[in-house]
């Protein structure tokens, strides 16, 4: 069976539902306006694409591989991105994300050493074994994200709200944090504050 080969291409305004892609390598494509919902991913690769405005909803990755990924103003709901790195050395398929609506993903032991999640929404994520020395988590809404067994170390939390982060297995040396958020972080202590 040959690969079907997207390279270079635009996509604007699809929407797609329960749809099965199998064997697809899409290289430096670019979606507009475009929703995947419920769509299943076997053996396909993603290198240097672009979504904008973009929803892309509960996906099932299989055997595939990203690298390089921009996302802006999109929502990204249900995604497990660990399913989309590789053993050879790509450990983050992401090149940005910007002002992103992000509800259940989970991250698992990925690169994301100075990451930009700047004034994005983050709801009821997970961030696990992963290393984000120096990213950036400003202005982001992180209602019920939970941060464990990760390096923060010089993270920037400026303005950010409802993180909880595991400091007993964090690393949050020099991190930056607001009030009154910061004190979000005693919650791993189970101590009371009155």
């Amino acid at each position: 069976m040959s690969i079907a080969l997207k390279e270079q291409e635009t996509f604007e305004n699809l929407d797609i539902k329960d749809r099965d892609f199998y064997l697809y390598d899409f290289a430096g494509c670019k979606f507009f306006n475009c929703t995947f919902t419920n769509c299943k991913f076997n053996s396909c690769s993603f290198s240097t694409c672009e979504f904008n405005n973009c929803k892309i909803i509960n996906p099932i990755f299989t055997n595939s591989r990203a690298k390089f990924l921009s996302f802006n103003e999109s929502t990204l709901f249900g995604i497990n991105w660990t399913m989309l790195t590789t053993n050879v050395g790509y450990r983050n398929p992401l090149n940005s994300i910007h002002k992103c609506v992000l509800k259940y993903n989970y991250f698992t032991q990925m690169n994301l050493i100075k990451f930009n999640f700047d004034e994005s929404i983050i709801i009821n994520t997970e961030f696990d074994h992963c290393e984000m020395s120096s990213a950036s988590f400003k202005y982001c809404d992180l209602t019920a994200s939970t941060f464990t067994n990760s390096s923060l170390t010089r993270a920037n939390f400026k303005n950010a709200r409802g993180y909880m982060i595991d400091i007993r297995t964090c690393s949050v040396a020099k991190a930056t944090f607001s009030y009154p958020d910061v004190t979000n972080l005693l919650v791993s202590l189970d101590i009371n504050i009155e």
